[in-house]
């Protein structure tokens, strides 16, 4: 389904719903850099008889629309409002993975009335010099070989090693999904241009009081485990979580304990 946003973009959104109980709470995932609705297959069965699930497309992503410019943060988490307001949701369960984290941070504090939890996600605050040449390696790789090549690079270092030793779903598999995802370079540099324009947001957020869950994996090498410490110490009503032998992508590489985790916030 399409919603058009006030800029007159198209957002691309589903909305899974309970069945079985029809004032159920709404939970919303956000995606990762160059994820979709599609990331979160195997995570909604978890909820499906407990929450109505909304799921969507950042601009530039998947099946919504591309911006003439880049959208920060900030405009994404705009966007997510305006979403919810269409859909009559007073009220959400967010849960955001990496990019959708740091989109899931702004909810926080542009909207805290409306969101009643927060799960971040393998999410970043901030970044640090290394986060940043990982950033530069993949980029360069999108411009000299296009999105099969930023495939190649983001598997190594969005999968933990764990992974790699015993596949859920083998490399290959993986490869091929992304590629039959293909995604426009123009679009993933304008995603990836949000980040790089975003500042430490730790001061931002220091003291905001939504309940919140901080996940993060133990071999995740892009938002290592000291991001998800430094979120929980400025954020009083914060618990931090971390998956062993799990690394970034934890939507694929730790399906059962991230889902289990997820409700033990969201169903107290």
């Amino acid at each position: 389904m399409y919603f058009q946003l006030p800029d007159k973009l198209n957002l691309y959104y589903e909305v899974l719903p309970c069945t079985d109980k029809p004032d159920a709470p709404h939970i919303i995932w956000l995606n990762g850099l160059t994820q979709s609705t599609l990331s979160w297959k195997l995570i909604t069965p978890f909820f499906e008889k407990t929450h109505h699930q909304i799921l969507l497309d950042f601009i530039f992503q998947g099946q919504s629309d591309a911006a003439p410019e880049f959208r920060t943060f900030e405009q994404h988490a705009q966007d997510v409002l305006a979403l919810l307001d269409y859909l009559n949701v007073p009220q959400v369960h967010v849960a955001g993975i990496s990019y959708g984290g740091a989109v899931t941070l702004r909810c926080m504090h542009l909207f805290p009335e409306r969101i009643k939890t927060a799960t971040l996600i393998s999410a970043f605050a901030y970044k640090t010099n290394y986060f940043n040449a990982i950033g530069e390696l993949w980029k360069k790789a999108l411009l000299s070989g296009g999105y099969e090549l930023l495939v190649e690079a983001i598997l190594p270092i969005g999968l933990g090693a764990s992974y790699f030793e015993n596949p859920l779903i083998p490399i290959e598999v993986l490869k091929n999904n992304r590629l039959n995802q293909m995604l426009k370079p123009e679009n993933v540099l304008a995603l990836m241009k949000a980040t790089e324009m975003s500042e430490n947001y730790l001061p931002v957020i220091e003291g905001n009081p939504t309940k919140t869950l901080i996940i993060h994996g133990e071999e995740d090498f892009l938002c290592p485990v000291q991001f998800g410490k430094d979120m929980h110490n400025v954020l009083p009503n914060s618990r931090l979580e971390i998956i062993p032998k799990a690394g970034h992508t934890l939507n694929l590489e730790a399906v059962s304990q991230l889902a289990q985790l997820i409700h033990s916030i969201i169903s107290q």
